[in-house]
């Protein structure tokens, strides 16, 4: 997206929002998330943070389908997928690349274990409104929480990650 691309804000070196801009694709990629891609960024960016804001999550699940059995999302369904990665890696950022792959790989750990010890209180959570039925969530949600899936996601951000940052 041209305006993404272009825009005085998103500099190089800027390392809060090239961060930021990971985990909301390895999010992504982990909730099944097919909508926010290099087309559709559905990503608000705050200035004073200097972060991106993930808005637009009704595409989680392979387009909101929890009846159905999961799937990963393809590498081009993921914003990581795009040109506008390789923008924020100034030859400053390159140094440092491993580092920042490792930290957002670490803390997509530690948000999915505390998530899963959350899980209860999140589904029990919901606004009556939305009708939810939480033993049914937790039950079509168990994937998220399994070892073999995470080792998927954790490899298909790692394999765009690498391609996109040469």
């Amino acid at each position: 997206d041209k305006f993404m691309i272009d825009n005085k804000y998103l500099k190089q070196d800027n390392k809060n929002a090239l961060v930021s801009f990971l985990k909301i694709g390895i999010f992504d990629i982990w909730m099944c998330n097919e909508d926010r891609s290099f087309n559709n960024f559905n990503l608000l960016y705050n200035t004073s943070g200097k972060i991106f804001v993930p808005i637009d999550h009704v595409c989680c699940f392979n387009g909101n389908n929890l009846d159905k059995e999961h799937y990963p999302i393809s590498d081009n369904e993921s914003i990581i997928d795009s040109p506008f990665l390789s923008r924020f890696f100034s030859r400053n950022l390159q140094q440092i690349k491993s580092d920042i792959r490792l930290e957002i790989l670490n803390d997509f750990k530690s948000c999915v274990k505390l998530c899963n010890e959350k899980l209860d209180n999140i589904l029990n959570s919901a606004p009556l409104e939305w009708n939810t039925k939480p033993d049914y969530l937790r039950q079509r949600l168990r994937f998220l929480f399994s070892e073999n899936w995470i080792k998927q996601c954790e490899n298909q951000f790692n394999r765009i990650f690498e391609l996109r940052t040469k």
